[in-house]
């Protein structure tokens, strides 16, 4: 499916009937944490990187893997900060490749390269997917401290003897 955006750049990608559980797997796939141990073995998190950068690993992934082709390039710049005529030049499709529960995407820096505005269109256009992709956690299934686990209407047509 081909999606054009005001900018008149435009995005081949699979539309978001398409996604399946593999899709998923890549997406929560793309979130690595790595834990070191102090010399007592207790966990060291002052290198955790807990940032925005997990959501934007996990929709660069989704879009490496549904993007089959776009239109947007790039222009070398002059010291003005104007375009460079005769320097344009077709941004590489960033381009997913999956190993085992690993994985790559080729060309990610091109997602970098696009004008900000494209950029925000783009990420605005692979909400529904993020969305969509999200695990979601059973309620039903959340015990907190105050709870015995059964929910209030089970509890309420269960018989007391």
């Amino acid at each position: 499916m081909r999606h054009t955006f005001e900018s008149g750049q435009w995005i081949d990608v699979l539309p978001i009937q398409g996604l399946k559980a593999k899709h998923k797997d890549a997406a929560e796939a793309a979130i690595k944490l790595y834990v070191s141990f102090d010399k007592d073995g207790n966990p060291d998190l002052s290198q955790m990187p807990i940032s925005m950068s997990i959501a934007k690993a996990q929709r660069h992934v989704i879009m490496a893997i549904c993007i089959a082709a776009w239109s947007f390039t790039a222009w070398q710049l002059d010291t003005d900060g104007d375009q460079i005529p005769g320097t344009e030049t077709a941004l590489p499709v960033p381009e997913w490749h999956a190993d085992g529960a690993q994985g790559t995407i080729l060309y990610e820096d091109s997602f970098g390269e696009l004008e900000i505005d494209d950029a925000n269109d783009l990420e605005a256009f692979f909400a529904p997917y993020m969305e969509k992709l999200k695990r979601r956690p059973d309620p039903k299934g959340t015990i907190t401290s105050s709870s015995n686990g059964t929910s209030r209407a089970k509890a309420k047509n269960s018989r007391t003897d």
